[in-house]
C-alpha cells in the first residue's frame, strides 16, 4: 500500500468515525483550503488525481503523518511536480534529464478501482465500454491491440508523447490484475502505467474525464459514463482528437507534470479541454524535456563523439539544420523537430561529414517563445523560454576531441555565431553543445553551412603533370648539349 492508499483509508475511517462520508468531506476541505475537485468549463477535464492529492498533502501535514516524499524539480515557470526514479525496464536510479522507457497495460474488465476521486470503488468497465462504443463485442477477444480503440486513442497518444520526448512507451499486453494504483510495473505481469475505468460522477457532458497518479505510479482511470453514446469520448472527428487529448494530458500527469494556466497561449496541461490543436504544445513539451531529455537522449544518447547523432553529408552550398519546430506556442500534429539541452549537466554531440577541404559557418539560436504562464490558480508571470540556459558551441575535428572553435561569446538567449572555420579535408567532424545548469531544458536550433575550400592558389593535377614533362625536357635537352659540347672538346 502506497502512502496515497494509506491516506486515503486512514481519512475515510477518520470521516466515518466523525459521522461524514469521505467524499463529503473532500468536497468541504477543498473550499476550505482553495482547491477544486471539479471544474466545469466546457468539458472539464480538471482531475480529482490532481486536487486530492494537494488534499492528502495538506491533511498530512495538519495531521502530523509523514507528507509525501515528493520533491518538486522547480518552483515556477513549467508546472514539473516529479519524474520517475525506477521503471520495469530501466530498473533504479532515474533521474532528471534521463531517457526512460514507461510500459503500459490495460486492466481487466471487474479489477477494482477505488475511488480516488471520491466515487465508489468499483470494477473497471473500461473494455466492454469502449468495445460498445466502436461496436467490436466480438473482436480480438484477449488480444486488445486488435480494437480500433487501442490502436486509435490509445496507441497513437503514447505513440506522440514518445516521438516528442526521451520517453519510450511500450505496451505491455499482460496485465495480472493486482492492487490497482498501488503496485509497481513488472515485466511480462503489469504495466508501469495502467490503464483501467469506471464511473466518476455518472454524468455525461461538462464534467470529470479521467484523472491520473504521479510517479512512481502513473496509473490511469477513465470516465466511462463518457463513453457511452453521446459522450465526450465517442467524438471521432479529427480521428478522436478529444478522447487523445484526454488521454495525453493525464499521460503526462503520470510523467509528473502539473496543471498550467496561461492568458495567452493554449496548452495541453491546462485544466479543461481544448480541441483547437493536437496534442502536446509548446509548454507541454518543454516539460517533457526538462524532466525526460529530448528524442535523441534514447538508446545511450548522443552525450560524446561516439554516440554523436548524425546530420549526414553536408555538401558545398548546402546547410544541415535541427531543431526548427520549438520557435512559437503552437505545435502541430506533425511536428517532430525539437531538440534541447536539459539543464542537468547535459550535452549533445552532432555529427557532420564533408567531402573536401570547406569552411563551416555555425549558427546556435536558442529557441522559444516568450508567453504568460502560472500554476493552475495561481498568478501568471511572463516567461522566456529562450533565455533559460545559456548555450556554448564547439567544432570538434575529425578525432572528436581537437576543439577547431569554440563559439560561446554571446550571452543568455542571444545567437552564438561562428564563420568561415576551416576544415582541412573530407571526413565527419563533430557539433558539440552545452549550457549552464538549471532546472528546465533550453531548445535550440542548429544551423551547419558548409563551403568548398577555395582552391585558385592549387594546381590541378593535369597542370602539375605537365609542368613536370616540361621541366624534364628542359633538363635532357640540357644534357644533350653539355654532351655535344664535351665531344667538340675532344
Amino acid at each position: 500500500m502506497d502512502l496515497t492508499d494509506y491516506l486515503s483509508r486512514f481519512f475515510t475511517l477518520y470521516c466515518q468515525a466523525r459521522g461524514a462520508k469521505f467524499g463529503n468531506t473532500l468536497k468541504n476541505l477543498k473550499t476550505r483550503i482553495g482547491h477544486k475537485i471539479c471544474i466545469a468549463i466546457n468539458q472539464s477535464t480538471v482531475h480529482a488525481r490532481n486536487n486530492t492529492m494537494k488534499v492528502f498533502r495538506r491533511l498530512a501535514l495538519c495531521t502530523g503523518i509523514a507528507a509525501l516524499t515528493i520533491a518538486p524539480l522547480q518552483a515556477d515557470a513549467v508546472q514539473i511536480l516529479n519524474r520517475w526514479g525506477t521503471t520495469a525496464t530501466d530498473g533504479s536510479g532515474l533521474s532528471v534529464g534521463d531517457s526512460t522507457t514507461l510500459t503500459w497495460s490495460i486492466i481487466d474488465d471487474t479489477v477494482n478501482i477505488p475511488g480516488a476521486a471520491g466515487e465508489p470503488a468499483s470494477g473497471s468497465d473500461l473494455i466492454s465500454k469502449f468495445d460498445s462504443l466502436f461496436d467490436l463485442s466480438s473482436t480480438g477477444g484477449a488480444d486488445l491491440t486488435q480494437r480500433a480503440w487501442y490502436s486509435s486513442i490509445f496507441e497513437s497518444s503514447f505513440d506522440r508523447i514518445s516521438a516528442l520526448s526521451g520517453i519510450t512507451y511500450v505496451y505491455e499486453p499482460n496485465d495480472d490484475g493486482a492492487l490497482f494504483s498501488s503496485s509497481q510495473g513488472v515485466t511480462g505481469t503489469r504495466g508501469d502505467v495502467r490503464i483501467g475505468g469506471h464511473s466518476v460522477d455518472g454524468a455525461v457532458g461538462s464534467n470529470t474525464l479521467a484523472y491520473n497518479f504521479f510517479p512512481n505510479n502513473g496509473d490511469m482511470v477513465i470516465d466511462t459514463d463518457n463513453a457511452n453514446a453521446g459522450g465526450f469520448y465517442a467524438n471521432g472527428s479529427n480521428a478522436f482528437r478529444a478522447a487523445r487529448n484526454v488521454i495525453m494530458h493525464e499521460a503526462l500527469h503520470g510523467v509528473g507534470i502539473r496543471h498550467v494556466e496561461s492568458s495567452d497561449g493554449a496548452f495541453l496541461m491546462e485544466p479543461f479541454t481544448n480541441t483547437s490543436f493536437d496534442g502536446p504544445q509548446f509548454d507541454d513539451i518543454l516539460g517533457l524535456h526538462s524532466s525526460y531529455g529530448d528524442f535523441f537522449e534514447k538508446n545511450g544518447g548522443n552525450d560524446s563523439f561516439t554516440l554523436a547523432s548524425s546530420l549526414g553529408t553536408i555538401n558545398d552550398g548546402s546547410t544541415a539544420q535541427i531543431g526548427t519546430d520549438a520557435g512559437g506556442t503552437v505545435v502541430a500534429s506533425t511536428a517532430i523537430d525539437f531538440v534541447s539541452i536539459d539543464g542537468n549537466s547535459d550535452v549533445d554531440f552532432w555529427s557532420f561529414a564533408v567531402t573536401g577541404a570547406s569552411t563551416l559557418d555555425a549558427l546556435l539560436n536558442p529557441q522559444g517563445p516568450t508567453y504568460n504562464q502560472g500554476p493552475q490558480g495561481g498568478s501568471q508571470s511572463s516567461f522566456d523560454s529562450d533565455e533559460i540556459l545559456d548555450l556554448a558551441l564547439e567544432i570538434l575535428d575529425t578525432d572528436g576531441t581537437t576543439v577547431l572553435a569554440t563559439i560561446n561569446s554571446a550571452g543568455l538567449g542571444a545567437d552564438e555565431i561562428g564563420n568561415s572555420i576551416l576544415l582541412a579535408g573530407a571526413g565527419a567532424y563533430f557539433a558539440r553543445i552545452s549550457g549552464t545548469t538549471g532546472s528546465l531544458a533550453q531548445f535550440y536550433q542548429l544551423d551547419l553551412s558548409i563551403t568548398a575550400a577555395a582552391t585558385n592558389n592549387v594546381p590541378a593535377p593535369v597542370t602539375l603533370a605537365l609542368a613536370a614533362f616540361g621541366v624534364l625536357s628542359v633538363a635532357c635537352a640540357r644534357r644533350r648539349r653539355q654532351r655535344t659540347s664535351a665531344q667538340s672538346t675532344l
